[in-house]
């Protein structure tokens, strides 16, 4: 199967003069996070990801990965809420209106709870720029959060039943599946585990619902102090 390379930016998602520059530097292509809020249209609206598509190609710039699903749609499909069937359907619908636009990619993550995490967003790098980083002795002292203690096998969990149902909507669709490793790798964190940190954990997410549409986002992670 020939390899194909596409140079993308992860950018706002309404116009910007970032849209510009990453232009004047070869960039074709763009990730965007949906807008979500109480002014926005649902985020598996078919419509809202119609708007979104157009906003970019009308700049001429292609928008083919949403990164990734809001957090008032996946969180309650992680850690197994009382509504995690629904927003699982809702999901569907999303990955079916993600293929009609033309939106080929959802790099999804199943990290509960704290998502991404940073513990600094102030970081002194080369040549003067700040940087964000993640140091676990600022959280290895840290309360529990609300959640409590959650464990790797009600996430894998979830996981599974998440992924049985929405791969085949994705095979239909014609839309991938990358899930993001865990950011930092590092477990658990204030009581909550994390079950993306090696490569075994990410062969066992394409092992558990073989399919093309299947698949893990390469991705540079900080390696823990």
């Amino acid at each position: 199967m020939p390899w194909s390379l596409t140079f993308a930016d992860a950018l706002p998602p309404q116009r910007h003069s970032l849209w510009t520059l990453v232009k004047q530097a070869g960039v074709t292509a763009a990730v965007v996070t949906i807008p979500d809020g109480p002014d926005h249209p649902p985020v598996w609206d078919y419509m809202h990801l119609l708007s979104l598509k157009r906003r970019f190609a009308d700049d001429g710039l292609d928008l083919q990965v949403i990164e990734s699903a809001p957090y008032s749609l996946i969180e309650s499909i992680k850690i197994g809420g009382p509504d995690r069937d629904e927003k699982i359907g809702h999901f569907c619908e999303l990955i079916d209106n993600m293929g009609r636009v033309g939106i080929s990619v959802m790099c999804h993550n199943f990290m509960a709870v704290h998502g991404p995490l940073r513990t600094s967003f102030t970081i002194p790098s080369r040549g003067g720029a700040l940087v964000m980083g993640y140091n676990h002795t600022h959280m290895a002292n840290a309360p529990l959060t609300p959640y409590g203690e959650v464990t790797a096998d009600r996430i894998w969990e979830n996981m599974e039943i998440f992924l049985k149902r929405v791969v085949p909507v994705a095979e239909k669709a014609g839309v991938k599946l990358a899930v993001h490793p865990d950011d930092p790798p590092w477990s658990p964190i204030r009581g909550v585990d994390r079950i993306l940190i090696s490569p075994d954990a990410l062969q066992r997410v394409i092992d558990m619902v073989p399919s093309p549409n299947n698949g893990i986002t390469f991705a540079r992670e900080p390696s823990p102090p």
